[in-house]
């Protein structure tokens, strides 16, 4: 059974995630990937990302295939 974290927690991992990609690979990950990171659903991915950028942290770009973009 997976451990359920609080959506704060899941929003620091998922900026920590989309931050790692982008200082390791030069770019962001994709949902999938920030998925199978954290070991979540696609679903639970795009919820959390869209509160992110609701609150300005995140810029989702018009890239088709890596979108997400931390906000400096």
């Amino acid at each position: 059974m997976k451990k359920r974290l609080n959506k704060s927690i899941r929003k620091k991992q998922i900026l920590a995630v989309i931050g790692k990609y982008d200082k390791k690979k030069g770019y962001s990950p994709t949902y999938a990937e920030i998925a199978d990171e954290l070991d979540l659903s696609l679903q639970q991915v795009f919820n959390i990302t869209k509160i992110l950028q609701q609150e300005g942290k995140i810029i989702k770009t018009n890239d088709r295939n890596r979108k997400l973009v931390i906000n400096k």
